[in-house]
């Protein structure tokens, strides 16, 4: 009897960073809102924010990577942060439309020490052809309150998200 492979859980849709790497990718959708503590060796999560756990956020980043044959694909990830990183992108969003504008998300670090910071990529906007693509990207289900509810960039043009 042959078996099927086995299903992969949910890792590969969270976008991951190896120390002193970086992401180029636009961040779409509505944020979502968690809070979340690490207690007797596993993550405990709340929707409201609670004595000993910590703000946290996720946004659907379409990942912008190159094949080994030089060709690009966007791939859609779940990024999910802090509070100081949420912070810097409310001010980012005061002068980029976010949702129109190629980012580079960069991790320093490792273990508690790791930073995540991120700048805005002006000399690439969105073309025509990848405004097609992001429109139609299949957005994850995010975690928490105020998640997106959406299946893609077009259904969550009403609720942009700053």
């Amino acid at each position: 009897m042959s078996l099927p492979q086995r299903p992969k859980g949910n890792a590969d849709k969270y976008l991951k960073l190896e120390p002193d790497t970086h992401a180029e990718g636009v961040l779409l959708g509505k944020p979502s809102f968690f809070y979340r503590r690490f207690e007797n060796g596993k993550y405990e999560y709340a929707d409201e924010h609670e004595a000993g756990f910590a703000f946290r956020f996720q946004l659907n980043f379409i990942q912008r990577e190159q094949d080994k044959d030089g060709n690009f694909k966007l791939t859609p990830k779940v990024f999910e942060n802090g509070g100081p990183f949420y912070d810097k992108l409310q001010e980012f969003s005061s002068s980029y439309d976010v949702e129109k504008t190629w980012v580079k998300i960069t991790r320093k670090g490792s273990g508690k020490d790791t930073r995540y910071d991120f700048m805005p990529l002006p000399d690439h906007k969105v073309t025509e052809a990848e405004a097609e693509v992001l429109n139609k990207a299949e957005l994850h289900q995010l975690r928490g309150i105020g998640g997106a509810g959406f299946k893609s960039f077009e259904e969550a043009q009403d609720d942009a998200f700053l």
